[in-house]
Order: C-alpha cells, then structure tokens, then sequence
C-alpha cells in the first residue's frame, strides 16, 4: 500500500483540530483540551477515532508517499489504530497518548483532555481514517510539525 493522506482541499471536507492549553507560563504541566471537528459537507465522508499523541519526537507515524508500515495501516485500513498506539509506545514511553471520539460524522465534533508534561513531551502527533475508505486517512507526516 502506498500511503496517500486525503485529499481534504480537492473534496472540501476538512479536519480541524484545535489545542486548547490551561497552565501558567512557567509549568511544564499542562492541561490540553484537543478538539475534533469533521468540517465535510453533509452526507460525505466521515472519520474514524482519532488516534493522538503528545510526544518527544521520536515517533514518525508515516512519510508520505513511502511504503506505508503496519502502525500506519492499523488507522488508515481499518481505523482501530491497535499498531499505531503500540509503535508509538514503543518509540516514546513517555509519551501521552488516547483516541478521541467513535466514529465522527459530518459536522459532528469531539473532545478530550490530557494533562502533558510539555518538556518531556512537546509535540503532537495525530491520525484517523477516512470513512467510506480502504486506506485514505488523515494525520502529520513530521513528528516535530506541531509543538505545543
């Protein structure tokens, strides 16, 4: 399987997620609140739970357009996301880790909160699958790109 990310700009469905930090400017232990919400028009595609974590770094969930590996096609074929949070895990013990949400439809929304030690574990890393799809999914190819 290669992987291929969806196409979000060509369908005009979209994800957003949003991190809501509470804690003061000086503790690295913060309260994050993540949001999801399926932003696709009304009887198009809809996701699977999505699989997050807070992280050091070190877990590089897929690289687009490579070969995709087990961890990866856990989210993205099936959407269980059982690889996925085991190679993450894995790479990072430290790592603050949950799936938010079942099955999100269009315009619905979905939340959770983790308390992150932010300088053990400073970036965030995500990933869903795309529903109807055998292997569209959603997620960051840098393991560094977002940084609390």
């Amino acid at each position: 399987m290669i992987q291929r990310p969806f196409p979000g700009s060509r369908t005009g469905a979209a994800i957003a997620t949003m991190l809501a930090l509470c804690a003061s400017a000086q503790a690295a232990v913060v309260d994050v609140t993540v949001t999801v919400q399926n932003l696709a028009p009304a009887s198009s595609v809809s996701f699977a739970p999505l699989h997050v974590g807070f992280n050091n770094g070190s877990f590089d969930a897929f690289n687009l357009g490579g070969v995709a590996t087990a961890p990866i096609i856990s989210v993205a074929e099936g959407g269980a996301g059982g690889a996925w949070q085991a190679a993450f895990a894995a790479a990072d013990p430290t790592a603050t880790r949950g799936t938010i949400g079942g099955l999100l439809l269009p315009g619905a929304s979905s939340s959770l909160s983790f308390r992150v030690d932010t300088a053990l574990n400073p970036f965030f890393t995500f990933g869903a699958m795309v529903v109807p799809s055998n292997d569209f999914f959603v997620g960051n190819d840098s393991p560094t790109e977002y940084r609390l």
